[in-house]
């Protein structure tokens, strides 16, 4: 069987070899820009626009750029700052290797590896004890290495993944559900990406696809003077402040770029997506609601005796409503490895509970983080705090569609989001939502018409966002927040949308 530089090896996790032959890359005398060979002289996509530089858009941009097209990349941010953890799987790993193998290297120099647990407070919790045990359970990680063939994945513990090239593609069921190989954070993962597409920004241009990169900048759609169901685009410049607790706020400066009509604009401007709101696409959430506090602290979770120098440790705690008496199930998580030099704390809230001063705010975080911690409030409360504690809402939502007209497509939380805890958000931004993007690109090449070439991205996109919905829906459930089960809020969630678009 053969096997790209950029693929994986090892007995535990393959990929499929017409896969591989299929996206095999050559490059220049110069060692520049990567393209496919069969898409250099027959490209349908020769332009395109992607909004929003975070994982999800650095990637697409990239895939654009290895399908033979060129990107501007529009992101509304001057440089990277979230101090976010992020579970990284080996389908991550894979991607990365084909979309920019030059970056797997550096990717896994920021890896993070992870022991990972669960803890419960036995003396409060009502859990049945299959449950409970389920939760205690270690969650075992891949050990990561590159080899003379490529990625190398070990795992101990845990049944080989199946040697099936489909398994993470579209849905990423299996994907999401899969053993993490370590954590890295976002803004190495982002910085990361982001050089790579510096490095072709800055190549001669040349016969080959070009990048040009607009820092500070937002996207405005206009309908086409010359093509019908075409959006054209004009970007314009924003200044950005920081507020006090992090929250960043953005104004324009008037100053405007003509972009035309590109043959695809990619939107990965996250689930508050202002394309999605220009284009009026409707979405709709797909649990009830629920509240955490996160903040990132220095070497909070950082422990000598972690056998590979870091933790990700979960909590999970039962609280009583005192107006009602319902008893509500809470989560507690920290974060943290050696290639970070902060660690990531996230502390759930129960609906009653008043967070409308910073101070209320601080004190229930200390309190309920200690434990999970593992050091007493007091300890807790001398740690440097390089961002937060603050408060934000979480509910899962999928939107009506992830196309607009004849060449807007969506991608990552634009399309849905869902609970960060099961990991799935870069994720299936990264793997599914990339590959869909991937397969429209290859479709249109082809000659399929585009309309069904978009119907086709249109279900794949969602096909992912809606595994996410699916695991993340568990996480609502299990607090006791969630009393329907997942395909009665999706259908209930599905008609919403249905309605919307009939009353349009």
């Amino acid at each position: 069987m053969r096997r790209g530089t950029g693929g994986i090896a090892g007995d535990d996790y393959t990929r499929g070899v017409s896969d591989a032959s299929r996206r095999a890359r050559t490059t220049s005398a110069r060692g520049v820009t990567p393209v496919r060979p069969s898409l250099l002289s027959a490209t349908a996509v020769k332009n395109a626009v992607v909004v929003g530089a975070g994982p999800c858009g650095l990637l697409a941009s990239l895939e654009l750029v290895q399908n033979g097209a060129s990107v501007t990349l529009v992101e509304q941010r001057n440089g990277y700052t979230r101090p976010i953890h992020w579970n990284v799987r080996a389908d991550l790993l894979h991607r990365i290797a084909e979309t920019c193998p030059g970056a797997l290297q550096r990717v896994l120099e920021r890896l993070g590896a992870i022991e990972s647990a669960e803890s419960i407070d036995a003396t409060t919790t009502t859990l049945p004890p299959e449950k409970l045990e389920a939760l205690r359970k270690d969650k075992p990680q891949r050990r990561v290495t590159i080899g003379p063939s490529g990625l190398v994945l070990q795992q101990k513990g845990v049944a080989a993944p199946p040697a099936d090239a489909q398994r993470a593609r579209f849905g990423g069921r299996t994907m999401l559900k899969s053993a993490s190989v370590g954590q890295i954070l976002t803004v190495d993962l982002e910085n990361i990406l982001f050089g790579e597409l510096e490095r072709i920004a800055a190549q001669p241009k040349g016969d080959r696809p070009s990048v040009t990169i607009l820092r500070n900048h937002r996207l405005e759609l206009v309908d086409s003077a010359d093509k019908k169901g075409f959006k054209a685009c004009t970007a314009y410049e924003v200044t950005e402040r920081t507020e006090p607790g992090g929250k960043a706020v953005f104004a324009a400066t008037g100053k405007r770029i003509r972009l035309g009509t590109p043959d695809l604009i990619v939107s990965c401007d996250g689930a508050n997506s202002q394309m999605r709101t220009m284009a009026g696409i409707a979405r709709t959430h797909v649990s009830a609601p629920t509240r955490f506090i996160a903040a990132s602290i220095a070497s909070a979770a950082i422990s000598a005796e972690a056998p590979h120098g870091g933790l990700a440790r979960r909590r999970y705690a039962e609280v009583t409503n005192p107006e009602d008496g319902k008893v509500h199930g809470l989560r507690q998580v920290v974060l943290g490895i050696t290639t970070a030099p902060q660690s990531w704390v996230l502390v759930e809230v129960p609906p009653w509970v008043d967070l409308t001063t910073k101070e209320a705010t601080a004190d229930f975080f200390y309190a309920h983080a200690a434990p999970v911690v593992g050091r007493s409030e007091a300890e807790l409360r001398k740690l440097p705090v390089t961002w937060g504690p603050n408060p934000f809402g979480i509910q899962q939502y999928i939107s009506a569609t992830a196309v607009h007209g004849e060449n807007v497509i969506f991608a990552g939380d634009a399309v849905g989001s869902a609970h960060f805890l099961t990991s799935g958000g870069v994720m299936v931004a990264t793997v599914p939502h990339i590959f869909a993007l991937e397969k429209l690109l290859a479709n249109l090449a082809d000659g399929v018409p585009r309309k069904i070439a978009l119907d086709r991205y249109d279900r794949w996109a969602l096909a992912g966002t809606k595994e996410w919905l699916r695991l993340g829906f568990g996480e609502f459930g299990r607090r006791g927040a969630q009393t329907e089960t997942f395909e009665s809020a999706m259908a209930a969630a599905l008609e919403r949308l249905r309605h919307a678009r009939g009353s349009a």
